[in-house]
């Protein structure tokens, strides 16, 4: 009897002790963090996100604003963000690693606020915009820091580049001349035209950047 009271009494501490231990991670789960942000990195109402793995079955559907935590079996999966006040966001996402971070950038939809349609453009004056690799026009590229977003356009013959229209946000401005990357900066929309002076560095006389 005591024998058998004393086996009890270890198989218990054993597995109290086995408890108190963290638990190993599935390895075949990621950890996913979905940010829901605005266009222009600002807080955006609650809305339903919905995530759906690429074979249509929905593992995660319910309210959500800021920050969404969940884990995922590794895979591909599509997020969904809708909302009363804005249009509807959606991106697609992998889940290949044990940390995933992803950012989902909705705008507001003035039409369903009936507010006026707002209009934004960016404008460039580049100086000075002559080319240090020997192609004949600078070009521009605009990326959204918050939205999934690019546009491309050239450089004209008196240095300035047009971006009409765009949407409301923050965006990294990177002017390329052949292989080389001479300015990158980041700039914001403000009202209907947000003008931008880009100074670039001058070219050495090999041709290349100083």
């Amino acid at each position: 009897m005591k024998q058998r009271c004393a086996l009890f009494i270890l198989l218990m501490a054993g597995g109290l002790a086995s408890q108190g231990k963290a638990q190993p991670r599935d390895q075949s789960l990621g950890h996913l963090t979905l940010r829901l942000t605005g266009s222009d990195g600002s807080d955006i109402p609650e809305g339903t996100l919905t995530i759906t793995s690429d074979r249509g079955t929905v593992m995660y559907h319910s309210l959500a604003k800021g920050e969404v935590q969940i884990d995922l079996p590794f895979g591909k999966y599509r997020a969904d963000f809708r909302s009363d006040f804005l249009m509807p966001a959606s991106t697609e996402l992998v889940v290949a690693q044990r940390d995933v971070f992803v950012v989902l950038a909705a705008q507001f939809d003035v039409g369903n606020l009936h507010l006026p349609a707002d209009h934004f453009a960016i404008s460039l004056r580049i100086e000075p915009h002559n080319s240090c690799s020997g192609t004949p026009h600078l070009w521009v590229r605009i990326a959204g820091v918050f939205l999934d977003y690019t546009a491309d356009t050239e450089v004209n013959a008196e240095g300035y580049a047009l971006f009409d229209p765009v949407p409301r946000g923050t965006y990294t401005i990177s002017v390329v001349d052949g292989a080389l990357v001479r300015v990158v900066q980041p700039v914001r929309t403000f009202g209907p035209v947000t003008t931008v002076s880009l100074n670039l560095p001058q070219c050495s006389r090999g041709g290349q950047m100083k």
